[in-house]
């Protein structure tokens, strides 16, 4: 949400209230939440419902997660995938405490896939790294649309269709 959505709403803000200066801190879900619940944050953009009761969450987007990897990837040939498939290839995924981390893993639990049968080759608090690193042909991740859409449109990322497996998410 911090790379996708929240420009846009600052620039909107912004020409509300130009008066408020604003500090922007990028976290995983859970670590915003936590500054919200805190009073170190007043707002938070997160990819998951956080676990405390008393926080006010309005849904804002939805968005889906897909899995990418470079364009000239032996995987961007074949016209599908099965996520049991997926434990053979180097994955770089988000730290835990993210909710796209959260929400993968939900997501190939139910399609039979352990998350810890995956081979994972990086893990990262930045989705921008783990994108530039999926470019570098370090591996494969899955990652926001909103975030690499204008990789995949530019042709230097490729989505992998996985077989019965479509990853969404609500932002709020």
């Amino acid at each position: 949400p911090a790379e996708s959505l929240l420009p846009a709403l600052l620039a909107d803000f912004r020409r509300m209230r130009p008066e408020v200066q604003v500090v922007v801190s990028v976290s995983d879900s859970e670590a915003s939440a936590t500054a919200v619940c805190s009073g170190e944050a007043d707002v938070g953009l997160i990819g998951e419902l956080p676990h405390d009761g008393d926080l006010m969450v309005r849904p804002i987007a939805e968005d889906e997660l897909v899995l990418v990897a470079p364009a000239n990837h032996d995987l961007s040939r074949r016209k599908s995938f099965s996520a049991a498939q997926l434990a053979a290839q180097p994955l770089i995924i988000r730290e835990r405490g993210s909710g796209s981390r959260h929400c993968v893993e939900q997501h190939l639990e139910a399609a039979g896939v352990v998350p810890s049968d995956l081979n994972i080759v990086m893990e990262a608090n930045s989705n921008e790294s783990i994108r530039a690193a999926v470019e570098r042909g370090s591996g494969i991740a899955f990652q926001s649309r909103l975030g690499v859409q204008r990789e995949i449109d530019a042709g230097r990322l490729v989505t992998i269709r996985l077989r019965g497996l479509r990853i969404s998410r609500q932002l709020y």
